[in-house]
């Protein structure tokens, strides 16, 4: 263990040697370890000056005056390893990488400066993202207070004095820092600097410390500085070395591209299976032993290649010292050839193993340095938020910081958490499901869910399954069973079926590893605080994705479309565009409406098992399936993982594993019985909206509750919920939960329960509140806000062009689409501009574009580098519901509103009935009117118009009038005769015997077709052609199973949005032809295969859409004294990108449309005007 010693100090000048010498021996009688200086006021050539034979200067940034100026001092006899060092050009930044006790730690040294200076604190958060691998410690003179409250004395701070705090604070919590001082000191008050202007002091020195290193901290003090007028901070940190990971051995799936590998494995294997099979009469145990096979043939293996390459090292070495003997005495040029040969093949050995670990590092950067991936990802994020648990409460509420004490706290909490506490009995249980009247699956369906599992049906689940994933406590993944799927699958599915017959799996691969998750703006120090993920063996889960696979199929059937959590088809924006048309029409309504929203404790945890039992057997899964999931969850147990600390394993008794995919589905049916009785309940009144009812809204365990007369209701809920809970273990936290009026006839003090009313809440990401205008503003306005802040912090990073638009289409466009998906509305006035103004500025990093936005939205197979259009997004996520008014048989919650909000128009038909805009704005509210105008627009622009198609509708349809009255026909209507597609076939129009034949019509409707036949004439409509499908309409829903997802139908409007390229008429004139081959989507798709590095993809991209100054440009600028290329001084480098010296093709005539004679007459022309120049 190491005790560091760390100060940080603001010296305010360190010129005179009086004051120089006497700090330095300040240091030596406090005995610091390492010294952050900040305003040394040193300039580069004096820094040496604070050497001596105790300390060194091992960094420094100076000025080019005698001002600012920062250091890094180290005790000379301190046992550390400085890797790297570096600084800004400014003075204000400096830092050392270090290795302490084998961890990697970071010392930075900042002054900030004097003045209120924002943009200074995105600078440093620009900095401190190169250090995401290393725990910081961070001496500063913010010149700013963390808080004016207990850190500043005196007056109100000024506004741009709160501005600059405020990114202080963003600054250090982005990079997941606390100040050390406040640690300990969590409410005390201290100051570090007197302002005599202001007469006022301030804490405005800190040492602020990674998270990881809060456990660390020993004592932090301010101490007095008789030389400065700031105090300086101190900081004591205790260091242990960092433990290793927790032993677990994991397969190396690396091993799977080595075919010696895989041969020996298979041949090995099959030994091993003629050996043991039929020796055991369990194959549970004969599949132990299989992956007690797996585990020793790899380690086996890989220690065998490791020996082999140790061995032939050594011959080597062996041999190039025999050889360079042998050459020493009698040189030869044959030797010498030997030496070389064998030194380069050493050398190449050699470097293998540090190839190995740099590998995906080097080679993903060559690869994937500039594209949308996890390590362009790494160097735009903030540094992991708690990625190390380095303190938490014990049940006693103690903090413990030792890491074994840490474990054991978890460890006492979750095997608490899963003891089940169940009072329920198959009769209480049944005598509440029996009221409920929930859906029941027939005996055929419940037959087919206990069908054995067979070969197919594990491989099928096993090619499904993601790879890449962390195995369980066997250490196997997907993988491994993957690739060996014909001599693993066998031996897999017998186990299994054994195991099913049986009752249970075999206790040793039924454990799970339980990793931690800490959930978003939650106390790190609270075991509450953290997600369970359960890592469960790959063939446990393999088994749960099957039942999971067969038991999905019913799930719509099962669960209302109240509840849109795991549930294929359903969506969570479906919750939300219902919650807008209530919010949106009970403004005006005049009994008082509200809607609760529940807080669940540990829903999927605390779920009784007994309970779920009686629902799947009440619901008609039959006793067959029911018991093998019963396997599933029969004597489970897991273990805790903190860090480097694996607890010892214990048994759960109630909860759904979160990890398991069987899990969601049952938490879904579940939670049924519990939606059903809210449904049913004749005391709680639901919010009725044109004659339907909404009672629930429910995404997993994200539950809302519209009540009508809350008050009157509220007490209801609660019997319900606490009934509920002492069955099913489903409980409530009310303190939490929250009731948000929806209009002015609501009266708090009418509320008889201790429920907070708040004015706003939060629901599956989006702040909702009593006003659509709100909710549109808010949260379009916020997420503006915050892009704009981190691509300012981005803007400092060394990234190039495609880099950054990566990075907008990895980062920002998921943000953007989120919104766009979730509020069905138009956004504020101006966003989108103000949005493309944002990224634009950062891709170009502040600087003139050189290129269009809309030729950089283009893909890339037209010439442009698939930056994202966000309105051409968000009108694709506009248009998507549609796919819900084409398909009658689509349930939503969402439907039966805008149903009777459209009504007499169906809303099928409603997009081709030609209501004018203005009159949809007061009929239909603002999310259909956006709908319909969306619609419109894409028409418009697009040029898709097309008034007369299959699915124009006959009756209610504005294009189609009979004495300026639209038809109306409820005989017809109710026969299924709507559209012209009803009534039209390859033919055009058909008879009336034959619709009176096909549709069953009354002959009384003869004149109603007659009429309709007279006015298709009078609206040009042919009678006897063929109509066509609306493009858009074939778009949307391709097929009534598939409806098109957001992406296809982005791109479809992308596509259609194309306008030609400039670039290709200046290329023209510049080479005097016509270019139109050249620029072929062809073309476009070549540049990958001119280098797999995008970086150099891009210079020949840049090239095309002539993005470089060349020498032509710089002479007509001013900026050269020739026009001629660089390179050989005779051409203007036009001819020369086109043209290949030695007679190469040219680019058109690689792409194989340039005839030959054609491309040697371009070749003369373009040498003559060279000659001419």
């Amino acid at each position: 263990m190491t005790d560091l010693n760390i100060l940080s100090c603001n010296i305010n000048g360190l010129n005179g040697p009086h004051k120089r010498i006497g700090f330095l021996d300040f240091l030596r009688r406090r005995k610091i370890d390492i010294v952050l200086v900040q305003e040394s006021h040193l300039k580069e050539e004096d820094v040496h000056r604070c050497n001596n034979k105790f300390y060194e200067v091992v960094s420094h940034s100076s000025s080019d005056t005698k001002t600012k100026g920062v250091l890094i001092l180290v005790r000379r006899t301190l046992n550390i390893t400085i890797l790297d060092k570096g600084c800004d050009t400014d003075g204000r930044i400096t830092h050392i990488k270090t290795i302490v006790e084998n961890r990697n730690i970071v010392f930075i040294s900042v002054y900030a400066p004097c003045t209120p200076d924002p943009t200074f604190f995105s600078v440093l958060s620009t900095y401190l993202l190169k250090f995401s691998d290393f725990e910081i410690v961070l001496g500063a003179d913010m010149n700013s207070v963390m808080s004016h409250t207990l850190d500043r004395s005196g007056p109100k701070e000024s506004h741009s004095q709160a501005f600059c705090s405020d990114k202080l604070r963003l600054c250090v919590t982005s990079a997941s820092l606390v100040d050390s001082w406040r640690l300990l000191n969590p409410s005390a008050k201290s100051f570090t600097f007197f302002s005599a202007t202001h007469k006022s002091y301030s804490r405005i020195d800190y040492i602020f410390i990674s998270t990881s290193l809060s456990s660390a901290v020993r004592d932090a003090d301010i101490c007095s500085l008789s030389l400065s007028d700031h105090d300086g901070n101190l900081c004591r940190l205790s260091l242990i070395p960092r433990p290793s990971r927790a032993t677990r051995w994991r397969f190396n799936p690396k091993l799977l591209q080595d075919e010696n590998f895989c041969s020996q494995f298979r041949n090995k294997f099959a030994e091993f299976i003629e050996i043991n099979q039929g020796s055991v009469d369990d194959p549970r145990t004969l599949w132990n032993a299989v992956k007690g096979f797996i585990r020793n043939n790899s380690i086996s293996y890989a220690s065998f290649l490791q020996k082999k390459r140790h061995k032939k090292i050594a011959e080597l070495e062996s041999q190039l010292q025999n050889l360079t003997r042998e050459n020493q005495r009698c040189f030869s040029d044959s030797t010498l050839s030997k030496i070389m040969a064998v030194r380069s093949e050493l050398n190449s050995l050699l470097r293998s193993r540090a190839e190995f670990l740099i590998q995906r590092c080097r080679q993903n950067y060559y690869f994937q340095g500039s594209r949308p991936s996890h390590l362009l990802a790494l160097r735009i994020r903030n540094s992991e938020k708690f990625a190390n648990i380095s303190a938490v409460k014990s049940q006693s509420g103690l903090i413990m910081t030792d890491p074994k004490d840490i474990n054991i706290s978890f460890h006492s909490f979750y095997s608490n958490l899963y003891t089940s506490s169940a009072v329920g009995d198959p009769d209480s249980f049944a005598s509440f499901l029996s009221n409920l009247d929930l859906p029941r699956l027939s005996d055929s369906d419940s037959d087919y869910l206990a069908e054995p599992i067979t070969l197919q049906e594990l491989e099928s689940a096993i090619r499904s399954m993601n790879k890449g994933k962390s195995p369980g406590l066997d250490g196997i993944p997907v993988e491994l069973y993957s690739t060996f799927w014909s001599d693993l699958g066998p031996l897999m599915l017998d186990m299994i079926n054994f195991s099913v017959t049986q009752g249970s799996f075999h206790p040793s691969i039924n454990i799970a590893v339980i990793s931690l998750l800490l959930k978003k703006d939650k106390d790190p120090t609270s075991c509450s605080s953290y997600r369970p993920l359960s890592l469960i063996g790959t063939d446990v889960k393999l088994y749960a994705k099957v039942l999971s696979r067969r038991l999905e199929k019913f799930m719509n059937r099962l669960v209302h479309h109240d509840q849109t959590g795991f549930i294929k088809s359903r969506s969570a924006s479906d919750n939300l565009r219902r919650l807008y048309h209530i919010i949106n029409s009970t403004n005006s309504s005049s009994s008082p409406c509200a809607v609760l929203s529940l807080d669940a404790m540990k829903a999927f945890d605390q779920l009784e098992w007994n309970y779920l039992w009686a629902v799947l057997q009440h619901l008609g899964l039959g006793s067959s399936f029911i018991n093998m999931i019963k396997v599933l969850y029969v004597n489970p147990a897991a273990s805790v993982l903190t860090g480097s600390v694996c607890s010892n394993p214990f048994f759960i008794h109630r909860g759904t594993r979160q990890g398991c995919p069987l899990s969601p589905l049952l938490f879904a049916l579940s939670l049924e019985p519990l939606a059903q009785a809210v449904r049913r309940s004749q005391t709680i009144s639901p919010i009725i909206i044109r004659n339907t009812h909404h009672h629930i809204s429910l995404f997993a365990d994200d539950i809302l509750l519209f009540l009508e007369k809350p008050s009157h209701s509220i007490p209801h809920v609660l019997n319900l919920f606490d009934h509920f809970g002492s069955l099913s273990g489903f409980k409530i936290n009310w303190s939490k939960s929250c009731l948000l009026p929806l209009n002015s006839k609501f009266d708090p003090t009418s509320l008889s329960v201790s429920i907070p009313l708040v004015q706003n809440f939060k629901y599956l990401g989006i702040d909702v509140f009593p006003s659509l205008q709100e909710i549109l503003s808010k949260n379009y306005n916020s997420i503006l806000a915050k892009i704009s802040s981190d691509l300012e912090n981005w803007s400092h990073l060394p990234t190039s062009l495609q880099a950054r638009i990566s990075v907008i289409k990895m980062n920002v466009l998921p943000r953007i689409n989120f919104f766009s998906s979730m509020i069905p509305l138009a956004p504020p006035v101006g966003y989108w501009n103000k949005l493309d103004a944002c990224v634009s500025r950062y891709i170009w990093d502040g600087k003139r574009p050189r290129i269009k936005l809309t030729t950089l939205q283009r893909s890339r197979l037209h010439g442009g580098l698939s930056f994202p259009n966000f309105r051409l997004y968000a009108q694709a996520f506009s248009l998507r519901p549609l796919s819900v008014w084409f398909d009658p048989d689509a349930s939503v919650s969402w439907r039966a509103i805008e149903e009777s909000i459209v009504y007499p128009y169906n809303l099928k038909h409603l997009v081709f009935s030609g209501v004018p805009l203005r009159q949809c704005k007061s009929r239909f509210g603002p999310i259909v009117t956006h709908l319909l105008s969306t619609w419109r627009d894409v028409e418009r622009r697009l040029q898709l118009v097309t008034i007369w198609h299959k699915h124009s509708p006959i009756f209610h349809n504005n294009n189609l009038l009979s004495g300026n009255t639209p038809f109306h026909c409820p005989q017809w209507t109710h026969h299924k005769v709507n559209t012209l597609g009803d009534i039209y076939d390859d033919n055009g129009l058909q008879s009336f015997q034959n619709l009176k034949t096909q549709y069953n019509l009354p002959g009384t409707s003869f004149f109603m077709y007659l009429r309709i036949r007279s006015a298709l004439r009078a609206y040009g409509v042919p009678w006897n052609s063929q109509l066509p499908i609306h493009p858009l309409r074939k778009l949307i829903l391709p097929s009534e199973e598939s409806p098109s997802s957001a992406s296809v139908i982005y791109l479809f409007l992308l596509e259609h949005s194309y306008k030609p390229l400039s670039i290709t008429t200046v290329w023209a004139k510049d080479i005097n032809e016509d270019v139109h081959v050249l620029f072929s989507d062809q073309i476009w798709g070549m540049f990958k295969l001119s280098s797999k590095n995008p970086n150099h993809q891009m210079i020949h991209w840049k090239l095309l859409h002539r993005v470089y100054l060349t020498p032509m440009k710089r002479f007509h600028m001013n900026l050269s004294s020739s026009p001629k290329c660089n390179l050989c001084s005779q051409g203007s480098m036009v001819e020369e990108g086109l043209m290949t010296p030695g007679g190469q093709p040219t680019v058109a005539e690689q792409v194989g449309e340039e005839p030959e004679a054609e491309r040697e007459s371009r070749q003369a022309r373009a040498k003559e005007r060279i000659k001419g120049q």
